[in-house]
């Protein structure tokens, strides 16, 4: 059992790296540029830093490794730029990156950057730089008469691969994330892992309350439908739950927020309770739980419908096996029959339902936590995608992963207490 967990684990683990390879490479290269999101964040005292200071730009680009390259490798033009990161300008970035693409001459290009610098010329964003329109810059005519005689245009259509080693931005990021630090959010220059753990308490908080009330309610109710042979009530609840079922969470959010206010409901809406110590433990608590209604039924509904499906077709799958008929030639009664024996092989399926409902409410938490203002890993995220602070994103992104996997390891651990059969296998390969 111990080899087979030690198994799982050792796939899970290259699973992760391509999940935050991916997630690193696909956020950092459509976020904005880091360093002056550092800059124009608002300090304690209120006051803006200035963006002006190109040597504090180069400090923070160091400090957060902004300067270096964003993998170990790069697939790119034969006449691409090793060192074109530590242009913090973004908008020179780009000019010498299409002045490369042209030329094809990284010599010539970096000649001609220096003497617009030089000269103090306005650079701005361009796609494309023809070889006419860099003649009209305001550049020398020596430097002219070397663009003219340029032979190298050709290196732009020629891939070339560049070793850029472990100094780079992901491995500096990976070995930050191993070690517990996520980075600095670009919304208020805080450190990631400073708010990141209080807001993965109220997801799996909520997570947690949710998936148990959904599956205690669905699992029951189903137990008690198929203890029957009452036909109308089955249909009636199969009616019932795909209505639930098909309602969207958002809506559904939105609407039980309208029937609060319009009726004057005494029921929070937003935000959770902050505990007092001047109040007791009982009236603290259900003030939490007033807070946690109106999220926790849109949580739950969705959930509790699937389940009950999953669990019920389950059942219906074992009442044709050989050992109910068995059961049911002894004189056993239906309901003894579907709660003693069928329940527990009907369980099995339910483990696999588990590790795919669980990442289902961390992700469904983005919509929930922000209609109703939970201090969550979705509103964080949320908050993350607006503001394009890619630490946050990818710190959710991270931990959001590690549950998932978290979840099939659990869910593969579980398969052996529900069937005595694959526990056997797995100790015989032990």
């Amino acid at each position: 059992m111990f080899r087979y967990i030690l198994t799982r684990v050792t796939y899970f683990i290259p699973t992760l790296f391509l999940i935050t390879l991916f997630g690193f490479l696909l956020i950092t290269k459509s976020s904005k540029d880091p360093v002056a999101q550092l800059l124009t964040k608002v300090s304690d005292n209120g006051s803006l830093i200035d963006g002006s200071n190109l040597s504090l730009k180069k400090d923070l680009a160091r400090k957060y490794h902004f300067d270096r390259p964003l993998f170990y490798f790069e697939l790119n033009r034969l006449s691409s730029i090793d060192t074109l990161e530590r242009v913090l300008n973004i908008a020179e970035r780009y000019f010498l990156e299409c002045l490369t693409e042209t030329t094809g001459n990284v010599d010539l290009s970096l000649s001609i950057y220096e003497e617009l610098k030089k000269s103090n010329h306005s650079f701005t964003y361009a796609s494309s730089l023809s070889t006419s329109a860099i003649e009209q810059l305001p550049i020398s005519k020596v430097t002219i008469k070397k663009l003219k005689g340029n032979e190298s245009a050709w290196k732009s259509y020629l891939p070339g691969l560049s070793w850029n080693g472990l100094d780079c931005r992901y491995h500096h990021w990976l070995v930050g994330v191993l070690s517990g630090d996520f980075g600095i959010s670009f919304q208020d220059g805080r450190p990631v892992s400073s708010a990141i753990w209080d807001r993965l308490f109220y997801t799996l908080l909520f997570s947690g309350i949710s998936l148990f009330i959904a599956y205690f309610v669905s699992i029951y109710l189903a137990l008690f439908v198929s203890s029957t042979s009452n036909k109308r009530l089955s249909s009636i609840t199969t009616v019932l739950l795909f209505f639930i079922h098909s309602l969207p969470v958002f809506w559904l959010a939105a609407l039980m927020l309208s029937w609060v206010s319009s009726y004057s409901i005494n029921i929070p809406t937003f935000g959770l309770h902050e505990w007092q110590s001047d109040l007791s433990f009982w009236t603290n608590f259900s003030l939490s739980l007033e807070h946690m209604l109106l999220p926790l039924i849109c949580w739950t509904y969705s959930s509790m419908a699937f389940i009950y499906f999953q669990f019920k077709s389950g059942i219906e799958n074992q009442m044709n096996s050989n050992y109910v008929r068995t059961a049911f030639s002894k004189g056993l009664l239906r309901k003894y029959v579907v709660k003693r024996h069928v329940s527990k092989n009907a369980l099995i399926p339910m483990i696999t339902i588990t590790s795919e409902v669980l990442p289902h409410l961390i992700g469904g938490s983005v919509i929930i936590e922000v209609i109703f203002a939970i201090p969550g890993l979705g509103k964080y995220m949320y908050d993350g995608i607006i503001h394009q602070d890619y630490p946050v994103v990818l710190t959710v992104l991270v931990f959001s992963s590690v549950l998932l996997i978290l979840g099939y390891l659990i869910a593969d651990i579980l398969y052996t207490w529900a069937d005595p059969r694959i526990k056997s296998q797995f100790l015989k390969n032990d």
